[in-house]
């Protein structure tokens, strides 16, 4: 049995204008309220259906997983949550909620098949289905980071105290800060507004850079992206990928689809970070890939990481000119990568992480890949132009130590769908399987810390 709970939920939000009001503000919480009982790092993963049917209801269905301090993350708590009517106006949030726990740590939220597939286990499924029926497929349509410093405010003597949050939200496109107070019967919303006012003057903060909240979090960042897409390559790509046990499997592959053949593309990719580790820290790499047509691709993934054969990260990238690549393989040299005025991975180099034309760039590591790609009719019937890429991987130059695996990529439908129609398939040829849970990249630093 989980929790689950059901009701109106009422909460206070103000939204803090830049980084150093929002330090301020928290150094005065610290100084008026004392230290902050919890502090929690947040991992939020959001679903809709494949029409769009919770949004055009204003309703959005979050999974999230909360780590509190130090813990791992395999103990966090993961909770998914359904939010009807989900505005915020004049600094006021009043909606109808459903949420339940859900059986798994921080990990799950990067198992997008499980996600799925416990969510519909949940009264928050059968809410969701109560409304759209039982076909309803949820797949995901978004995710981003919180850290959350949480205060008891004792706003008046005769009630208990209130809990404040002041969020600092990672989003794609940059971070937002937030105060957010969940209401009491015992207080009315314009008391709790007038004493944070009160609460954040004391802080120092000024008067300008502290708004009523407007919008929810999942709408800031819903606004965010149209903005970031429609001048970027980013966006999240949800992949299914299974390993496969040997070399003989793999050319029993390559000889079993040959007739669905589309081409073939030897790989060089290398693996770049700040020498301060910005990226690491944030989670992220940068990627450049050279194929053997002579194309130079650069990527920035975020968050990307697999489980039970489901990957989920947060992709952007461009084909580059061969100069700006040879100066990053050749001497480490950023600078003709963010001298390029349209690359919109140097401007989220810059924006994002704070790395700068000038900033020493270290060379982390790399790998070559023999990918084959292959058409797939058989998954028309869940989603139409999906691909088969059948990967052959080498680490640090030793072709004994080779990966084998294959892939399918940018899944619109419950990827879980997917997997076992993949698995199905191959298990027709003969071929077995299992499902990966390491990224090409983790593998590679795996290999790396082992030598």
């Amino acid at each position: 049995q989980f929790l689950y709970f059901i009701g109106m939920q009422v909460e206070a939000k103000l939204s803090i204008a830049d980084p150093a009001s929002f330090e301020a503000l928290l150094a005065g919480l610290n100084r008026t309220l004392g230290s902050p009982v919890q502090v929690i790092r947040q991992r939020n993963l959001f679903l809709d259906g494949a029409n769009g049917e919770l949004a055009a209801i204003n309703a959005i269905c979050r999974v999230r997983t909360n780590c509190i301090g130090n813990e791992s993350s395999a103990e966090g708590r993961s909770s998914v949550v359904l939010k009807e009517h989900n505005e915020v106006e004049d600094g006021t949030s009043a909606r109808f909620v459903v949420e339940a726990d859900l059986p798994a740590g921080a990990a799950f939220v990067a198992d997008l098949a499980q996600i799925e597939k416990r969510v519909v286990e949940t009264c928050v499924g059968d809410a969701i289905r109560s409304r759209f029926g039982d076909t309803i497929a949820l797949r995901g349509v978004g995710s981003f980071d919180n850290t959350r410093s949480v205060f008891r405010w004792p706003i008046r003597p005769d009630v208990e105290p209130l809990r404040l949050n002041a969020d600092r939200t990672s989003y794609p496109f940059g971070e937002g800060y937030e105060i957010e107070v969940p209401c009491s019967d015992a207080v009315v919303i314009d008391e709790v507004l007038e004493g944070l006012r009160r609460l954040i003057s004391s802080a120092g903060v000024a008067d300008d850079a502290v708004a009523l909240g407007g919008r929810s979090k999942f709408q800031h960042y819903a606004a965010g992206m149209v903005n970031m897409n429609a001048a970027s390559s980013s966006h999240m790509r949800v992949e299914a990928k299974l390993l496969l046990p040997n070399v003989e499997a793999y050319e029993r592959v390559l000889a079993r689809l040959i007739a669905s053949h589309i081409r073939t593309d030897t790989q060089r990719n290398m693996f770049f970070d700040s020498a301060a580790g910005e990226l690491s820290r944030a989670g992220a790499y940068l990627r450049l890939r050279a194929t053997d047509n002579a194309r130079y691709t650069i990527t920035i993934k975020e968050h990307s990481d697999v489980v039970e054969g489901s990957g989920l990260s947060w992709v952007q990238e461009e084909d580059v000119p061969s100069d700006v690549a040879d100066a990053l393989m050749n001497g480490s040299d950023l600078r003709p990568l963010m001298q390029l005025r349209s690359s919109t991975v140097a401007s989220a180099l810059s924006q994002r992480f704070g790395i700068t034309p000038n900033c020493s760039v270290k060379f982390i590591g790399g790998f070559d890949n023999r990918r084959s790609v292959f058409r797939w009719p058989e998954a028309a019937s869940i989603q139409s132009g999906l691909e088969l890429r059948v990967d052959e991987t080498t680490y640090a130059g030793d072709a004994a130590s080779t990966r084998h695996e294959v892939e399918v990529t940018d899944i619109a439908v419950p990827v879980h769908d997917v997997i076992e129609l993949l698995q199905s398939s191959l298990a027709g040829l003969g071929i077995e399987t299992r499902q990966c849970d390491t990224t090409k990249f983790q593998e590679m630093l795996r290999r790396a810390h082992q030598s």
